[in-house]
Formats: C-alpha cells, sequence, structure tokens
C-alpha cells in the first residue's frame, strides 16, 4: 500500500500549508530534522507521530504568518516593542517591563496559594513562543486537596495566552452508585482569577456591545447566566436542587448606574503614554459565571497616600458572595488572552485547515474518504446544523451553557417517554463519539460550525464528563461517566449518570446507580483532536481512558479482586480473568478501538499487539455463532461494535503493512460473521417485538451492520457480491426510514450516522484485497464451550500469588469499605527545576 507522510499544522495562526516528508527521510526519531524557518518566519516544530521506519507522519508548527516586516527575536520573552515580561518562578506572577521599570503586572489569585504550594515549575521557549507551567496543590480547606494548573504562552508579536485549570482530585464518595452534588468531597472555591494591576497612570476602557467606555473606580461586569430565553433551565440547578441564579445576562454597575444585557463578550483595553494592553476572555458569557471589577488602591497600603495608587482590574470566576462547587474528579479551565504594545489584536484560534485530498493520499485517519457520490444518508446529518433542529439550536433549548454543561449535547431523546412539562435535562456526555463524527464531517465539508462543535465538547469531555482521580475503585478511576440514566431526567447528578433521586430505572428495570463502565469509553475523536491540534490535553485524554477501559477489563492483579470475580464469572459484560475470554459486546469493541487510538497517537507497538490478542479472546473464525446467542438483540445487537473495531484493526495493519497472523486471524473472523449476518441479520424493527422501545435508534444501529457488509465484501472470496447486495439493501432502507422521520434529528440518531458513515463510504467503493488471506489456525473454536475447570481456576490463583503485594491489595480493597475515609496525602513541597530547549 503506497504511503506518504502529513505535516498537520496547529497553533498560533493554524499555518495554512501542508508539509509532506517522504518514508524514509529520517534515520531515527532523534535524527528528525527540526524547522527552523518557513518562508522567511520563525517557528518551532513538534513531530507528533511517526511511521513505523522513524520518518514524519504528523508534524505540528507553531509560527505567524502574514506579518511583513515582522522580525523574530529570540531574546527572552520579548515582544515587538522591545518590552520584556519578568516571571516569578515561585508563583504566577508576570510583570511588564521597559528599561527596568514596571507597567503592569499579571496576578494569579487563589485561595492558599504561596510557593510553598509549588510542585512542578516548567519553562520551554523556542523562536517564537516561550511557555511556562506552575502547578500547585493547595489545601483549600482542612484535609480539601486542589490541584491548580497554570499555563502561559507568551508570544513574540507581543501577547499571551494564559489558561488555568483547577481540579478536585479526590474521589467521590457515591453512596449506592449515586453521584449527585454536594458530594462530601466536593471543593467550595471562591476568590479564584487574575488581577491586573497597572502601575502608571491609565486609562481603563471596556468595549460592550459596540460601545467603548471608560471604567471608573468601582465599576463591575457580572455574567451571572446565558442571558438566553431558557436561562433558568433546571440544568442549572445546585446541590439543594434548585435554580439560584441571580438574573438573566449581564449587569455592568458603572458610573453609579446600572446597564443590563444579555451576553457579553468584553474587549478591556488599558493605556498610558507608554502602554497599551488589551484582554480578550475565552468564552466568557458561554462559560458564564465570570465578574470583572475596577479598582484603584494605594501602592502601599499601609500608607495611604492622595494620588499614589494603582490600577486594579479584577477578574473571578464567580459573582459576589457567590461559590463554585467542584466535584471529585471535575475541572475547571477558564483562559484569557492578552495583546501588548502596538498589537491592535492577536491571531484568532483557527481550526487547521487542510486539503481533504492531502489527507485521504497521506493515508493517515482511518476510513477519511470522499466518493464521487456520496451516500444518501451523508444528507441525513445536515440536520445537525439545522438553525431549528441542531446541536447550536439544542443548546438554547436546554440553556447548555455555564462552565460545567458548555459544550455538551442535549439528549433529547430521553425525553421520548417522559410527560413531564418544561426543559427535560439530559446529558450526552459523548455517547458513540460524535466528537470524532464532528471532526471527520469537518474535515470533508471544511464547514466550520463542525468544528465548532467538536471542540467545545473535547473540552467539556477533558474538564467534566472524565472521572479525573486515582482515589477511587480501578474500575473507576480515570473513567468516562455514562450519559444521564435512560429516560429519567438529570436531576442533581448533573453529568454523572446517577441520582440518588432516581427511585427506579425505567430502562430494562434497571435500578438506577453505578459508575463508569467499558460500556461508555470513546476515545477516537479525542485522538482525531490531538493529531490535528497538537493538544496534549487530548493526548493525555486517550491514553487516560485507555488504562482506564483495560484496567475494567483486565483488572488490577489483586489476589482479592480474582476471588470476586470468581464470584461474578456468570454476569455478562466483564471478562472471564480464567479462561481469558472477553465479552462479545461493545465493550470489548471500545477496549480495542482505545488501543488503536492509543497506537495512534503514540506509535508504541505494544499497543496495537495488544488490540490484536483482545480480538483473539473475543472472536474465532470458526465460532459456533448459534452458542452466542446474538438473535437476542436487546443482550446481544452490540456484537456489531466488536466487529466494527475488528475491522479498525484490519485498517491500521494494512496501513503499516502489517498483514501478519493478527490480520490474518481479524479477517476470518470478519468473514466468518459476515456470512453468519448474510443469513440471519434484518431490519430492526421488522420485528419491533423483540424490543422493549422501538424507535428509529434501531433503525440508525443498522448501519453498522451495513458497515460490516460492505468491509468484509473487501476480503471474501466467495461472497463479495451477496455482501455488498446486502449492504445496498440495508443502506436504502435506512434511508428511506430515516429521511423524513421526527426522530432523525434526535442527538443519539445524529451521532450513531455520524460515527458510522466515514466506515460506510470508505468501504463502498473499497477494492478487492489482493493480499492472500491465510487459512484459519483451526478448526475449533475455544469458545464454544469454554468452561471453568479446575485446573485453570488453580492456575489463575497461584498465578496471582506469586505475583502478591499487600499494597496492591489494599489500592484494590480499601475504595469498597462502606466506612472508607479517603485521606488526602499531605503536601510535601519537592524542587523544580526550569527548563529550556530551542524548539518547544
Amino acid at each position: 500500500m503506497k504511503r506518504s507522510s502529513l505535516g498537520c499544522t496547529s497553533t498560533v495562526e493554524r499555518l495554512q500549508q501542508t508539509l509532506c516528508f517522504p518514508k524514509g527521510a529520517t534515520s531515527s526519531p532523534e535524527e528528525a530534522p527540526l524547522v527552523d524557518h518557513v518562508d522567511g518566519q520563525g517557528v518551532s516544530v513538534k513531530v507528533l507521530q511517526y511511521w513505523p521506519d522513524c520518518s514524519i507522519q504528523w508534524l505540528a508548527l507553531s509560527g505567524l504568518t502574514g506579518l511583513a516586516g515582522t522580525e523574530i527575536r529570540s531574546s527572552q520573552h520579548q515582544d515587538l516593542d522591545n518590552r520584556l515580561w519578568e516571571i516569578d518562578d515561585s508563583l504566577p506572577h508576570l510583570r511588564l517591563c521597559k528599561v527596568d521599570t514596571k507597567l503592569c503586572e499579571l496576578r494569579f489569585v487563589c485561595p492558599t496559594l504561596c510557593a510553598e504550594r509549588l510542585v512542578a515549575y516548567e519553562v520551554t521557549r523556542s523562536d517564537v513562543e516561550t511557555f511556562v507551567k506552575w502547578v500547585y496543590r493547595l489545601e483549600v480547606a482542612p484535609g480539601a486537596i486542589m490541584d491548580a494548573k497554570i499555563n502561559i504562552t507568551l508570544h513574540c508579536a507581543g501577547f499571551l495566552d494564559a489558561t488555568v485549570t483547577l481540579h478536585n482530585p479526590q474521589a467521590a464518595v457515591h453512596p449506592g452508585g449515586r453521584w449527585d452534588l454536594g458530594d462530601a468531597h466536593s471543593l467550595v472555591l471562591q476568590g479564584v482569577g487574575w488581577d491586573v494591576i497597572i502601575d502608571s497612570p491609565t486609562s481603563v476602557n471596556l468595549a460592550l456591545d459596540t460601545e467603548n467606555r471608560v471604567m471608573e473606580d468601582g465599576d463591575m461586569l457580572t455574567q451571572a447566566s446565558s442571558g438566553g430565553e431558557n436561562w433558568r433551565s433546571p440544568v442549572h440547578v445546585k446541590a439543594k436542587g434548585r435554580v439560584e441564579l441571580p438574573f438573566k445576562g449581564y449587569r455592568w454597575q458603572h458610573k453609579g448606574k446600572l446597564l443590563t444585557g444579555d451576553r457579553a463578550s468584553p474587549v478591556l483595553r488599558l493605556s498610558a503614554d507608554d502602554l497599551s494592553l488589551n484582554v480578550t476572555w475565552r468564552n466568557f458569557w458561554q462559560q458564564f459565571p465570570n465578574h470583572l471589577a475596577y479598582r484603584d488602591q494605594p501602592v502601599n497600603q499601609a500608607v495611604n497616600e492622595p494620588g499614589n495608587k494603582n490600577s486594579v482590574v479584577s477578574w473571578r470566576w464567580h459573582a459576589p458572595g457567590e461559590t463554585i462547587e467542584l466535584q471529585p474528579g471535575e475541572k475547571l479551565t477558564k483562559t484569557f488572552r492578552l495583546m501588548a504594545g502596538q498589537a491592535t489584536r492577536a491571531p484568532h484560534d483557527l481550526p487547521p485547515h487542510i486539503a481533504i485530498s492531502d489527507l485521504i493520499a497521506a493515508n493517515v485517519i482511518p476510513f477519511l474518504t470522499q466518493p464521487a457520490q456520496a451516500s444518501p444518508l451523508e444528507s441525513l446529518t445536515d440536520v445537525s446544523l439545522d438553525k431549528t433542529l441542531g446541536f447550536f439550536a439544542k443548546r438554547e433549548a436546554l440553556d447548555a451553557y455555564g462552565w460545567r454543561n458548555f459544550g455538551d449535547l442535549f439528549a433529547d431523546h430521553e425525553s421520548s417517554l417522559s410527560h413531564h412539562k418544561g426543559i427535560f435535562v439530559s446529558h450526552y456526555n459523548n455517547q458513540y463519539d460524535p466528537v470524532s463524527g464532528f471532526l471527520y464531517r469537518y474535515l470533508t465539508t471544511g464547514d466550520t460550525r463542525w468544528w465548532e462543535l467538536a471542540r467545545d465538547l473535547v473540552d467539556h469531555i477533558i474538564n467534566i464528563d472524565i472521572y479525573d482521580t486515582n482515589q477511587d475503585k480501578p474500575e473507576y478511576n480515570g473513567g468516562l461517566f455514562w450519559h444521564t440514566d435512560h429516560y429519567l431526567p438529570a436531576l442533581t447528578s448533573t453529568h454523572r449518570s446517577f441520582s440518588g433521586q432516581h427511585d427506579q430505572g425505567i430502562y430494562q428495570g434497571h435500578a438506577g446507580g453505578g459508575g463508569p463502565g467499558g460500556q461508555h469509553c470513546y476515545t477516537t475523536g479525542l485522538a482525531l483532536h490531538y493529531l490535528l491540534t497538537a493538544s496534549e490535553r487530548s493526548k493525555q485524554a486517550v491514553l487516560q481512558l485507555t488504562d482506564w477501559i483495560t484496567r475494567y477489563y483486565d483488572g488490577t492483579d489483586s489476589l482479592l479482586e480474582l476471588a470476586l470475580a470468581l464470584k461474578n464469572r456468570h454476569v455478562p459484560g466483564l471478562k472471564n480473568p480464567f479462561t481469558g475470554q472477553y465479552p462479545l459486546d461493545r465493550g470489548t469493541g471500545n477496549l480495542i478501538n482505545a488501543l488503536l487510538d492509543a497506537y495512534w497517537v503514540t506509535g508504541n507497538p505494544a499497543y496495537l499487539d495488544q488490540a490484536g490478542q483482545v480480538v483473539r479472546h473475543s472472536v474465532h473464525p470458526a465460532d459456533d455463532i448459534s452458542l452466542r446467542n446474538l438473535q437476542d438483540v436487546e443482550e446481544a445487537w452490540f456484537y456489531t461494535v466488536l466487529l466494527q473495531a475488528t475491522i479498525r484493526l484490519i485498517w491500521f495493519k494494512e496501513q503499516r503493512d502489517h498483514y501478519d497472523a493478527d490480520w490474518g486471524y481479524a479477517v476470518n473472523s470478519l468473514l466468518h460473521y459476515a456470512d453468519w449476518m448474510l443469513l440471519h441479520e434484518g431490519i430492526y424493527l421488522d420485528k419491533p417485538d423483540i424490543l422493549e422501545f422501538p424507535n428509529q435508534t434501531w433503525t440508525a444501529q443498522d448501519l453498522r451492520k451495513a458497515c460490516i457488509f460492505y468491509a468484509a465484501a473487501r476480503y471474501h472470496p466467495t461472497n463479495r457480491k451477496a455482501l455488498q447486495e446486502k449492504a445496498q439493501v440495508f443502506e436504502a432502507e435506512i434511508h428511506r426510514r430515516l429521511k423524513d422521520h421526527e426522530e432523525t434529528a434526535f442527538t443519539r440518531v445524529q451521532a450513531i450516522l455520524l460515527q458510522n458513515l466515514p466506515m460506510l463510504a470508505y468501504y463502498k467503493d473499497a477494492s478487492t484485497c489482493t493480499h492472500p488471506i491465510p487459512e484459519i489456525e483451526t478448526a475449533q473454536s475455544p469458545f464454544d464451550h469454554n468452561r471453568l475447570t479446575a485446573s485453570n481456576l488453580l492456575s489463575a490463583f497461584v498465578s496471582r500469588l506469586r505475583r502478591f503485594d499487600w499494597r496492591k491489595e489494599q489500592r484494590w480493597l480499601f475504595p469498597r469499605l462502606p466506612l472508607r475515609r479517603f485521606k488526602p496525602r499531605r503536601f510535601k513541597p519537592r524542587r523544580f527545576k526550569q527548563t529550556a530547549s530551542s524548539n518547544a
């Protein structure tokens, strides 16, 4: 298979070009060339991914374009006006100086922030950017630990970006598997934000709603709610179940008068004789609350001398008198940009613009294609951007705004069984990976609205949906929270699935309660986002979720865990550690996909090999499929997800020219199950009596079968035509049933279509595989009668005993104790170091 390499542009201005590096250009990753200049402009270079032969596959470039006559200098933190940012190594304080005179200061404000709480500090420099990072562990209350990470990027063009992430690393108590607000280990925050301190006489202006007004001492701007029609939506309930938003939109107290409005996107302008600063905020009103205040304060608080004052603009993440509840494992991220000197505006964060033909030729994104004639099903996804039915309209309908809600999708389909009047709050939490679907549609259409949906959802997943702790059960730590429990309102569980007010679940008699589970894990969109943007947060999220779902199925090697597994060996959906067999369901498919995505972002072949082993322990080319109970649709429909994950494994193997035993095993297994499906599978809703809730979600799920038929046709030596015709029948019938149906606009239906259309389009016109497919290794499947025996039972326990470690047993047991008390580790200062390099 022909290969080429792709340099993916990223950062300040998202360089609008593609750099290609031929296969074999470098002999090792360490010898990869670092580009210093492109078209006369300075850039910093970061290699994201290599081909197996160590030539470059993905490359991120940071730099500026379109700045004619600009000299790029490498002086420490220097901007275009020869000003200098001085940085406090131990505290997030930055001072803008000129000729040894301090002009202004940026100061991060947070409870208990002090130099002694610093646990890491890094500085990395390039010709065009300097990256500074502080990491603190704060004890915001007795026994209450919070992590604070401050990242600042200083650009040579005279502006900086600052991002702060506050993280509650503790585990939730979640009694009975319920995750409501007001958890005993939540953190209550107040007084967090930034101060901009101006030493010299300064004119402070605030541009708001096309007006530019001079600020005076005591002026305040508060964005307390979204300002939308549904600003009092129950999506904003607090721990007591009440919506406590004080007013609609924003209020500006200016010169003793009260000015009101709906949605503020302020620009703060500070100017003096020798200084000009412009400050903007990312998603100011969308991620409310936000509060700006201007005041004059004495230079020396002890000596209040007239005329000797500083100007201070303070930004806080709540209104006066309010607090923020940061749930265990949850993060809060805020970003602003400051432009100094003569710069009137900074370059916008544009999405990557890469020619689709180059991406397809490079063969670096699974199933990316642009056929001459698109499937009619593709037009069904246009409703996602519809002004009245699309995802942006659903934001308004739910009022999915505020720092916790913004970016997530409204799970409107869950209200179909409700007689509730008013807004039915339900959160989607990335089920079926709409991030991936949005990004594929952006790449194939170029419509930036798809990019905007993906970008906002990625931020939400990383901050809110991932349970970012290592102090809970191993099978929960680092996992992805489910969507809101089926057909029930979220109430005070917010994005954490299960509320204590859910007395009884509706779906399949489920009693409610639980936590992150392998059936809900989606990493492909995050992986693609990393490769398109070089976002380390997205990459780390992929690896975190991969570690979690691997631990969920393979365990932690604890002896006590093995004893519990013996008790639960008949529970569906769990791996049997005694026989090594994984369940034939979407959870195993999610595990395979996560391993493949971890390989995609790291290039570590161990992930690819592990994915092959999971396939080998899930299906076999000689399975007696009649024993797998696949015709019990409610319990077994998701075997198609596992087969699609197997198809992804085949794709990655072929991309790397790995036509090995794992490739042959996967292909033969796919063909075996496709032959069975050819005879036994039909449209789900043709037999509505076998379904608990027959609706058009099942029609959308039928698309998975069409994908499998098309993919199997590429490899089948005899049934190619029959498989293609079967796929075409499914494709046409799905389109017929959905094209005019009101449920087609539902979030879940759209997500399933968006997730599966790339695979459908790729294999629909795929040529026949010419590589010989090896014979199956054995005519007998080990899964047909994979019973527990005394031999493998004894072997498993003996193996665990040999690796026994009491600390490991404690880590598994402690979170399960009914009277557990999570004791946060006491803070221990440790040394930090400053690093510098020629490239970021």
